[in-house]
This record gives C-alpha cells, sequence and structure tokens, in this order.
C-alpha cells in the first residue's frame, strides 16, 4: 500500500484507493473532491467526483 503501480503500454489497470477527508471541509450531503493524476510529476488527468455522506 502506497507504492507504485507501474502498468505496462497499451494495458490497463483497476485499482482502489482510499481517500481521507477532514470532516470538517466536508458538507453535509454532498463533498465535490477533485484528484490528480500524475506520472513522474507531471500531472496527466484531473478526476472530479463527490463524497455523498452524512445529512444533517
Amino acid at each position: 500500500m502506497g507504492g507504485s503501480l507501474v502498468v505496462p503500454p497499451q494495458k490497463q489497470s483497476a485499482n482502489s484507493v482510499l481517500v481521507e477527508l477532514d470532516p470538517a471541509t466536508m458538507q453535509s450531503g454532498n463533498t465535490p473532491v477533485i484528484l490528480g493524476v500524475y506520472q513522474n510529476g507531471k500531472k496527466l488527468q484531473t478526476l472530479k467526483t463527490a463524497f455523498i455522506g452524512p445529512r444533517n
């Protein structure tokens, strides 16, 4: 866990990640989350998603 994931050229890989959020920054119901995918310090992709959490 926490190591590098190496995918050979022309291949795919599926993996899971754990994202820890500070509870103080979370909005009730839906908190936007933006993740960057990097290779050798260069951003390859930006992923936008949301954390669906407790509703008050």
